[in-house]
């Protein structure tokens, strides 16, 4: 299907003229959609997305895929049930401490997680619900524990009026997750 997970590593010559796929992986045989791929480190990565899997809900998926680009080994997958609406988003908040958000139709989530250096263990530290995010939702490290999601959805104007418009959140979340 046009909708399944993958994900391809490339190289690119020196000059950038020219780039060639060296691996394709199927990670999601039902849908991956909405992806958000970071470095764990080393050759670690953990992938955030949308998928069918979870029952229209999220996953978190970690792979090895070494410099080169020769292999792509997922290492651990956690299915996080619930019809999400919007795309998620995934930010490093500490060293083995990340950070996931995503929406259901009406009520925003915040998970936090830890994931092991070699991406063998995701563990899920803490779910918090929020109002409701909007879409799109970006996250931003403002300091050492304060972050700011950025969406566009339903707010309120300076007249008490309900309309589409640009949104922003804050919160607070210490350094461990918890």
């Amino acid at each position: 299907r046009s909708e399944d997970g993958f994900i391809t590593t490339v190289k690119v010559s020196a000059d950038g003229k020219t780039i060639t796929q060296v691996k394709k992986v199927e990670h999601d045989t039902k849908q991956g959609r909405w992806n958000k791929l970071i470095k764990v480190g080393g050759n670690i990565y953990a992938l955030y997305y949308y998928g069918e899997a979870a029952g229209s809900g999220t996953t978190m998926k970690t792979f090895t895929i070494p410099a080169d680009g020769s292999t792509i080994t997922e290492e651990k997958s956690v299915v996080i049930s619930g019809n999400i609406s919007t795309q998620p988003a995934l930010i490093q908040a500490g060293s083995d401490t990340y950070i996931s958000i995503h929406n259901t139709s009406n009520t925003g989530y915040v998970r936090t997680w830890t994931i092991s250096a070699d991406g063998k263990t995701i563990t899920n530290v803490k779910n918090q619900s929020y109002n409701y995010f909007g879409h799109d939702p970006s996250i931003v490290k403002l300091d050492s524990d304060s972050y700011a999601v950025a969406s566009y959805g339903i707010t309120t104007d300076y007249n008490g009026t309900s309309r589409w418009g640009g949104l922003i959140t804050t919160f607070d979340i210490p350094t461990d997750g918890s």
